[in-house]
């Protein structure tokens, strides 16, 4: 019986999941920021009021990944003149590998071929514009997902000790203990020893040792 309960709680959180994928996705994302950025905000912090640390750490990530973007772009269009050259010019050599044995399609055949695409395009224009528009639309969920995923990183890098233990107490004394063992400890943090770091055998770097998002920081050796 309890297995067959499991069970179908498990559905009706995988049902819940799939309706609210988009914040479900924007949580997940939010505690991978969360794990990333806590280190810097704990160090910040020792400097500033925390609050002023998490703007500021987050505006450093922002603009480090901005500026890792801006490079990339710089690069590929540096890039873009040679690949259009090495486009147009792989294209001559299919067409003359076509012209050419075993196949020797008429140059006439392939001048057609490339009319009839473009006849092809013009009359899908309308089902070429509407897959634009719906692309468009999932660049923007994502974009919303990612502001999301921003807003709740804010509260779990200021507050994810005060709202863990908050959750915790929702659930009682006794499960509450019980998942309180298991997050800390699956974040890094062992439960025995308040305010100490367990650092796993197969993750010992500084960084990881203070990934935490229930409060394990500057304490941590």
């Amino acid at each position: 019986m309890r297995l067959l309960l499991v069970g179908a709680a498990a559905y009706a959180l995988f049902l819940l999941l799939e309706r609210l994928q988009l914040v479900a996705v924007a949580l997940f994302v939010a505690l991978v920021f969360t794990a990333v950025l806590r280190p810097l905000v704990d160090l910040v912090a020792r400097m500033m009021p925390r609050p002023l640390a998490v703007l500021v750490s987050l505006v450093a990530a922002i603009v480090a990944v901005v500026g890792l973007l801006v490079g990339v772009g710089e690069v590929v269009a540096a890039e873009s003149a040679a690949l259009g050259r090495e486009v147009r010019g792989g294209l001559d050599r299919i067409e003359r590998w076509l012209q050419g044995p075993p196949f020797h399609v008429d140059a006439g055949a392939l001048s057609n071929l490339q009319g009839k695409l473009g006849s092809y395009v013009s009359g899908h224009r309308g089902w070429l514009v509407s897959t634009a528009v719906s692309s468009a639309g999932r660049v923007v969920e994502a974009v919303t997902g990612l502001a999301l995923a921003l807003f709740c990183s804010v509260f779990f890098l200021h507050s994810g000790e005060r709202m863990w233990d908050w959750a915790q107490r929702q659930l009682g004394p006794r499960t509450g203990a019980t998942w309180d063992r298991v997050g800390r400890t699956a974040w890094g943090r062992s439960p025995a020893t308040p305010g100490a770091c367990w650092r796993p055998a197969a993750t010992p770097s500084w960084w990881e040792s203070r990934c935490s998002p229930y409060g394990c920081h500057s304490h941590c050796r």
